[in-house]
């Protein structure tokens, strides 16, 4: 079953690994990869610009793999 949703880009690295991605309302947040780990760096990254944007980070939930 196919899941369908808004989601907003908000910060993306320049080979298209890493992104920054909200839902249409800003009620979720995902730091997302297409590898199993992220480097520090990149999570660093997105976890200021996410504060920049007002999100509450200490709500963020990490899978471990």
């Amino acid at each position: 079953m196919p899941i369908y949703l808004n989601y907003n880009i908000l910060d993306i690295d320049d080979d298209y690994q890493y992104a920054l991605v909200s839902g249409r309302a800003w009620g979720y947040l995902w730091l997302l990869s297409r590898e199993s780990s992220m480097p520090e760096q990149m999570r660093q990254r997105f976890l200021q610009k996410a504060i920049g944007l007002d999100f509450e980070i200490s709500k963020l939930e990490w899978m471990d793999y």
